[in-house]
């Protein structure tokens, strides 16, 4: 049970990340996200370290909760 609150959270936090990017990044040209590579990878690994604070916050949860 504890790995279905890991995916819920991680799933949860990758939401977060690409709504937080939208947020971010409304004001950047479609061209600027594709070409520069320093964009992909500074925001993308922030979306991928969100879903993975969201994966752990779930089982903390789960475990302060159920267990």
């Amino acid at each position: 049970m504890i790995y279905v609150a890991g995916v819920f959270g991680f799933i949860c936090g990758f939401g977060a990340g690409l709504a937080f990017l939208n947020f971010m990044l409304k004001n950047v040209s479609t061209e600027d996200l594709l070409d520069d590579p320093y964009i992909k990878w500074k925001y993308g690994l922030l979306c991928w370290i969100m879903a993975g604070a969201g994966a752990y916050v779930g089982v903390g949860i789960y475990v302060r909760v159920f267990v």
